[in-house]
């Protein structure tokens, strides 16, 4: 939302939040879930992303309201949303749908779930898969 581009790091373990739309109360309430988790997914290493294809200007107003300590990415045309399953077609476009996505630093995916999982799920995943050789 700020003009910057980003890319899932390769030393990183990075959380994809996918989700419908800015300024809803079920899309605030999940962000600000990783928001009030965020230091302790950045001790284990993890960035967090929340993406759907709202402008620039709706994401940054989002984020300043829910003071959001991680990017929301702009994915112009949804083409990121359908890479990974995210969307849903409509009569008018598509709709992107509420899906999590965990990547290990090989940019692999090692849990992807509809919905909103808590953060505490996410965590306990991300510690389990740390301990396995190379994060499986």
């Amino acid at each position: 939302y700020d003009g910057t581009w980003h890319r899932m790091r390769g030393s990183k373990w990075s959380v994809l939040v996918f989700y419908p739309s800015d300024d809803t109360p079920g899309c605030s309430e999940q962000l600000s879930e990783f928001a009030s988790h965020y230091d302790e997914l950045q001790e284990l290493g993890v960035e967090v992303y929340g993406v759907n294809p709202a402008e620039a200007e709706s994401h940054r107003a989002f984020a300043e309201k829910l003071g959001l300590p991680f990017p929301l990415l702009t994915d112009r045309g949804a083409g990121v949303c359908r890479q990974f399953s995210a969307t849903l077609p409509i009569p008018y476009g598509i709709k992107t749908i509420r899906t999590v996505y965990l990547v290990n630093p090989e940019r692999k995916i090692r849990m992807a779930n509809r919905g909103a999982p808590s953060v505490e799920a996410i965590i306990r995943s991300i510690q389990a898969l740390k301990v396995t050789k190379g994060g499986m």
